[in-house]
């Protein structure tokens, strides 16, 4: 099964290896992404303390019932 286009060595060997990151299996090569988890790309974010949801991301809550922002 082939990965995606590695961005270094352009080859089909960039898998998945934990939530949203990225490594090249390609020994010579050893590139890595890392996607932060609060950029609404993956993760839970941080627990609202007016919803008590895990929906808080860049300080407002994306519950559209809550929609709390933080300062």
């Amino acid at each position: 099964m082939a990965g995606k286009v590695c961005p270094k060595c352009e080859k089909n060997t960039f898998f998945i290896t934990s939530g949203e990151n990225r490594k090249c299996s390609n020994p010579e090569c050893g590139c890595k992404m890392t996607v932060p988890p609060h950029e609404h790309k993956g993760g839970r974010g941080e627990k609202c303390s007016n919803c008590r949801k895990f929906t808080v991301f860049k300080n407002v809550c994306s519950n559209p019932n809550c929609g709390a922002r933080y300062s």
